[in-house]
């Protein structure tokens, strides 16, 4: 019960966040996951969170997207994609969980 209301808990507050700011869903609700899933299993759930917290604000937005801008960013994250997956598969979650702490204070 504990773990659910945690999992529940960071999932509300990123929302609620990224609803207010407009990003940081994955930050905010990977700040309160990383204590009950490893990365592996954590990375997927907050991508699929971000994703379907930035997807319901594309109506309001999407006409004025600026593709000619959209395109550069777009082709890196395909590039970089399986950097990322193998970067995840190769973590150790205790240096994870320091380092993202700290990127956690010093970006507060």
């Amino acid at each position: 019960t504990g773990q659910i209301a945690l999992f529940l808990a960071g999932a509300f507050t990123a929302a609620f966040v990224s609803g207010l700011s407009g990003f940081a869903y994955a930050l905010v609700s990977l700040a309160f996951w990383i204590w009950l899933f490893p990365l592996a299993e954590a990375t997927p759930l907050v991508l699929f969170g971000a994703v379907v917290s930035q997807a319901v604000a594309v109506p309001s937005v999407w006409r004025t997207v600026d593709w000619p801008t959209l395109w550069p960013m777009l082709g890196a994250s395909l590039v970089c994609l399986p950097l990322g997956v193998w970067l995840i598969a190769r973590t150790d979650l205790d240096v994870f969980r320091l380092s993202f702490g700290l990127l956690l204070i010093v970006y507060a």
